[in-house]
């Protein structure tokens, strides 16, 4: 039996996340407000610098009142924390 490509499975773990995130965004558990990020996310949508700051102020809210809820869903902590890194990292290349 041959191992798994670690390659391979990396990007199918990313890809579940992916859908992960934006199921959680059409079922109504991610804020709406998140919709720019993840328009951008499925369909290369620009997100301006003003939606950006705003998603990232919005994820920091929202992590700190789940990170205080022992009830909280760690998968939308996951999600909030990646839209967070990612708009982070992508800010200085938008307009």
């Amino acid at each position: 039996m041959s191992q798994p490509n670690p390659a391979t499975e990396y990007f199918r773990q990313q890809d579940d996340f992916v859908a992960g995130m934006i199921s959680a965004a059409k079922d109504g558990r991610l804020n709406s407000h998140f919709g720019p990020y993840i328009d951008w996310t499925i369909w290369g949508q620009p997100i301006s610098r003003a939606e950006a700051y705003a998603m990232m102020d919005l994820a920091s809210t929202e992590l700190d009142r789940l990170f205080d809820d022992e009830k909280a869903d760690p998968a939308i902590i996951s999600y909030l924390e990646a839209i967070d890194s990612e708009l982070t990292n992508i800010l200085p290349m938008l307009k």
